[in-house]
């Protein structure tokens, strides 16, 4: 009897003991990247999804749709299908976490006043008065040696190949966009190679130019471009500051096409075309500009033609903390507007052509990388003069990569949005959960600080976070929130940057993470391992892993395994495929990996 007894114990035991095993993780996530609720179509779509995740025990879906956040501007089918979905979630035993506060990628908060994206300064820009109207002064632009790569005796002067890279530059006195000659990359197989593994390619084919320039200044550079049968990753202009305190002071890529992956190659012929970006010097009082091509295995590219002006008041923003200012070229006097000069505004800031899937909404939030800018118009009775020099400060974006818009840390008005977003949001969803946007925050710091506070970017990224709690918390007292973690992670893009800020910061996110209320539950992307997690456990958060694949879980669990704060894991993949889903449960309940199936591609 005491053997029967005890052998009941044990089993009792391991029972138990694989129940709490099984519960070990109870946040299961998909991130429903791509999904939408603007048809019926897609609607069922996304419901199909839902029912599939819940089929295999997942517990949370992440839904994060573009339209999710501008309510307001959405017709009653869209409501009807948000009912649709919370009928669907609820039977299947699922969560449906929308996304609030987009900071990052902030066009779903500049929609609503075009003038909240970050702004960095350009400072006494020299604009000169003709015609009672001033504009930019061209003449104050940074001096190019041969722009156009003429050729003298051989070579190209002004300008020096990057280490390897002469045997693919020359210059080309057959081929040009004017002059007589241009610049020429091919005989890209004589370059080093570089990098390992599936980034193993040839070195980048580049030269250089060092030339001097003014600190908080706001340029456009062209330069045009031919290609022939190139097969490459990329093309680019850089434009670093000398002594490399930061990395770039430009994100625009000149792309040869869409590149998704490393191991991707393109091969394109294409006519002399111009290619722009605009930049600011920030604090550099010189930069080296670098013309090259990435990745480059077969083919050739020209290049011609570069041009740097004064990017005037292209994409000017105004507000209280983008101050607008006008004076004497001595800076004795400070011309005032309404009395000196009308109202100056870019019509034309934020009002780039949407693309065709954003047809529910009114055009706003969409910046071009170029437009002609507004020039400043004089009053019939201003005391400025024809002929007279001016030094104008103001404020302008920057567009990352070609698309990213960051919303200001700074303008308190963003908060008014975020309150507006958050009670249409709650009363549409009625989530227990909700997933705030801070991610990626690559510009900010610049603008002028109500109440007179000087504070750097992690300072205010800090306080945003703590204020936007604030908010969510008073429309859904009682919800979850959930927040990535990068900006606030000291081993991802909130670690400390000797001599530079992160991006075009002003300054890094080192100690962002003060302002973050223990409260707020972290997703987990990047690296770090376990001294990440670790790091926010300390801090009393709990932690979902985000990741894409069953090496990455295996890794992550065994990072996991002495922080039993981490909750669980999201599938994220950063593509509308799901077929991985049945493997991915699988790697986080530690069975065998089960064969991938259809891809769902809508």
């Amino acid at each position: 009897m005491r053997r029967l007894v005890l052998l009941a114990a044990v089993l009792a035991v391991l029972v138990t003991a694989g129940v709490v095993r099984a519960q070990e993780y109870p946040e299961k996530w998909v991130m429903a990247y791509g999904k939408s609720i603007t048809t019926e179509e897609k609607t069922q779509d996304f419901i199909n999804l839902i029912n599939d995740a819940a089929k295999l025990g997942y517990t949370h879906i992440f839904f994060d749709e573009v339209y999710g956040q501008m309510l307001c501007a959405m017709p009653p089918s869209y409501f009807e299908h948000i009912k649709q979905v919370r009928a669907a979630a609820d039977k299947a035993g699922v969560k449906i976490v929308p996304g609030i506060f987009s900071v990052g990628y902030s066009w779903r908060v500049i929609w609503y006043d075009n003038n909240l994206a970050a702004g960095i300064p350009a400072r006494d820009v020299p604009f000169v008065v003709k015609d009672h109207v001033a504009l930019a002064d061209p003449s104050a632009a940074p001096v190019i040696e041969n722009a156009g790569f003429e050729m003298v005796d051989g070579m190209i002067p002004a300008w020096t190949p990057a280490e390897g890279a002469q045997v693919c530059v020359s210059a080309d006195t057959t081929e040009f966009h004017s002059g007589a000659s241009s610049l020429k990359m091919t005989d890209f197989d004589k370059l080093p190679m570089s990098g390992e593994g599936r980034r193993r390619r040839t070195s980048p084919c580049q030269v250089t130019q060092t030339i001097a320039v003014e600190p908080f200044k706001y340029y456009r550079l062209t330069i045009w471009r031919k290609t022939s049968g190139l097969e490459a990753s990329g093309s680019s202009i850089g434009i670093v500051p000398t002594d490399h305190s930061r990395n770039q002071l430009s994100y625009t890529n000149f792309e040869i096409d869409p590149v998704n992956d490393w191991e991707d190659f393109v091969t394109r012929d294409s006519d002399w075309k111009e290619f722009q970006l605009t930049f600011n010097t920030l604090e550099a009082t010189s930069i080296d500009i670098t013309v090259g091509i990435d990745g480059a295995r077969a083919g050739a590219v020209w290049w011609d033609d570069l041009k740097i002006v004064p990017a005037g008041l292209a994409n000017l923003l105004r507000g209280d903390t983008k101050p607008f200012v006008v004076k004497s070229a001595d800076g004795a006097v400070t011309y005032e507007e309404g009395r000196d000069f009308i109202y100056v505004k870019d019509v034309l800031m934020g009002m780039a052509p949407m693309p065709a899937w954003l047809s529910y909404v009114p055009p706003g939030g969409s910046f071009d990388i170029w437009h002609e800018g507004p020039a400043i118009r004089l009053t019939p009775d201003s005391r400025i003069q024809d002929g007279e020099k001016l030094l104008v400060s103001y404020y302008h974006p920057h567009i990352v990569y070609g698309h990213q818009v960051v919303g200001s840390l700074t303008d308190p008005q963003v908060f008014g949005v975020f309150d507006q977003q958050m009670r249409t949001v709650v009363d549409a969803w009625g989530a227990s959960a909700y997933f705030m946007g801070y991610d990626e925050i690559r510009c900010g710091g610049w603008e002028k600080q109500p109440g007179g506070t000087d504070y750097k970017v992690a300072k205010l990224l800090a306080d945003h976070a703590t204020r936007a709690v604030q908010i969510a918390k008073k429309y859904a007292p009682d919800a979850k929130l959930y927040i990535w973690s990068d900006m606030f992670d000291p081993f991802h893009n909130a670690r400390k940057i000797d001599g530079h800020g992160y991006y075009l910061c002003n300054g890094d996110f080192e100690g962002s993470w003060e302002g973050l209320p223990s409260e707020v539950r972290i997703i987990k992307w990047g690296g770090g391992g376990a001294d990440c997690l670790k790091f926010f456990a300390d801090r009393g958060h709990e932690i979902v892993i985000s990741s894409g694949n069953r090496r990455a879980v295996e890794s992550w669990k065994e990072n996991a395994k002495d922080v039993p704060q981490v909750l669980g894991f999201m599938y994220t993949n950063w593509q509308s495929d799901f077929g991985g889903l049945p493997d991915f449960m699988a790697a986080i309940e530690g069975k065998p990996a089960v064969e991938e199936q259809a891809a769902d591609r809508p």
